[in-house]
């Protein structure tokens, strides 16, 4: 049995990674649920087991989101499956081979149907005007399913489960379209509805193959911290963003999201130097601080402000170092190592 001390050191459990590494997990679900807009209603919940990881509270939300009808809210619940996962042996290397081969044979056949109704639709003696836009759809579902299909095999191959299961998620629901049951009522072909529900049934068996694998995240222990510090004011920035404050305070923000959101993946891959993802947070800021000035909302600027003394700090206490051919590097990090003021604020 866990004692009560051990469980307070580790409220997931034995075997699981430790809190701080639930933590980062959890501020990548919301980080990736701020960009998929029909996931915005998972914050809030993700934002309350942030505050107090526990097991059982994790699994409820990872349940209630793949319980959905919604892709982007099973994505969410995909990335929260690597603090939930962790005692879940990996496939067997040939086993998810085999399964790679035969996938990218699918999105092959799945490719040429795509391109024998391109030609379809390029016959201007067959096709009419008003045959085009049900036949654009046809084509863009083939086009979605095809394409899911093979990021599938691309992320296997890098053995990155979580992108494996949301790829092959989209390839399901592409496949399950109404496009596609359009596309065999247009051909009124038997044999061929026949091959498309053959297409359709084996991307199904893809699919539960697949979200059966278990969900990784390898997390350097060395750079939790780190990671946690950039996550705080990255989510910060992703939840005023969302509140659209107005189009310069969103062009204050987007360019720091996006910089601090390649920092943490840079952090994350421990074959990537520190050096490398601080160079994106000296982007963020030195972005962050010349923009300050227009920001009309003395609220949102003073809080911003604070954001950018935050990410100063966390700069401060990283290794750095300027771009290795002088002259090329960004002068918002460039300007530090020559102590040089941040450049005029944007016109």
């Amino acid at each position: 049995m866990i004692d009560d001390a051990e469980r307070m050191a580790n409220p997931l459990g034995a075997n699981t990674m430790d809190e701080s590494e639930v933590r980062v997990v959890i501020g990548q679900a919301v980080g990736r649920a701020y960009y998929l807009d029909r996931a915005e209603r998972s914050i809030p919940m993700l934002q309350s087991v942030f505050e107090e990881p526990q097991r059982t509270d994790l699994e409820r939300a990872s349940s209630e989101l793949l319980g959905s009808d919604n892709p982007d809210e099973h994505t969410v619940a995909f990335i929260l499956q690597a603090a939930l996962q962790t005692d879940r042996p990996d496939p067997a290397p040939i086993a998810w081979r085999d399964l790679a081969l035969d996938i990218r044979e699918l999105e092959s056949t799945v490719a040429d149907y795509m391109y024998r109704l391109e030609q379809e639709m390029e016959n201007k003696d067959k096709v009419t005007e008003s045959d085009k836009p049900a036949m654009v759809e046809m084509h863009d579902a083939l086009r979605g399913w095809a394409n899911s299909l093979g990021s599938v095999v691309s992320h296997m191959r890098e053995e990155n489960w979580i992108d494996a299961k949301v790829e092959v998620d989209k390839a399901f629901y592409a496949s399950q379209s109404q496009a596609i049951d359009a596309l065999k009522t247009h051909y009124k072909d038997p044999i061929l509805a026949e091959i498309i529900d053959r297409f359709r049934d084996k991307t199904k068996q893809f699919h539960e193959t697949i979200l059966g694998y278990p969900s990784r995240m390898i997390i350097p222990k060395d750079r939790v911290k780190t990671i946690l510090d950039v996550q705080a004011v990255y989510l910060r920035l992703q939840q005023l963003y969302s509140e659209d404050r107005g189009i310069q305070a969103n062009q204050v923000m987007g360019y720091p999201i996006e910089k601090l959101g390649d920092a943490i993946g840079y952090l994350l891959q421990a074959s990537t130097h520190v050096e490398t993802a601080n160079y994106e947070i000296g982007l963020a800021v030195g972005n962050l601080r010349r923009w300050l000035p227009k920001i009309s909302d003395s609220a949102l600027r003073k809080e911003l402000s604070d954001l950018a003394d935050k990410l100063d700090m966390i700069f401060s206490s990283l290794p750095a170092k300027p771009w290795p051919m002088k002259g090329y590097g960004h002068p918002d990090v460039e300007s530090r190592f020559d102590s040089e003021p941040y450049g005029p604020a944007p016109e």
